[in-house]
């Protein structure tokens, strides 16, 4: 269904399945074009015990080369998400 819809909005679509080794390989060529092994983008899927935690959600991390693929980067998310985790000890 993706790639479908991404094509109707006139990408270029190269659909590739592939074990989650492979996928974490491609991932950490990360930067590289897309003919160097590099990519564009990917689908995946969470369990929600994977995504509940701010702290441990891949999602809300915007700490650049350390955050999830895409490597944002927000100093206002990264504060909070340390001042969640020092409340979070303190309990």
């Amino acid at each position: 269904m993706a790639k479908g819809l991404l094509e109707r909005a006139g990408f270029k679509v190269d659909m590739q399945t592939m074990d989650c080794q492979s996928m974490f390989d491609r991932l950490i060529s990360k930067k590289s074009a897309p003919s160097e092994g590099g990519w564009n983008a990917f689908a995946t899927s969470w369990v929600q015990a994977d995504i509940l935690d701010p702290l441990t959600t891949p999602f809300l991390t915007a700490n650049c080369d350390k955050a999830r693929a895409g490597w944002p980067r927000d100093e206002s998310i990264e504060t909070v998400r340390v001042a969640y985790a020092r409340d979070q000890h303190r309990r």
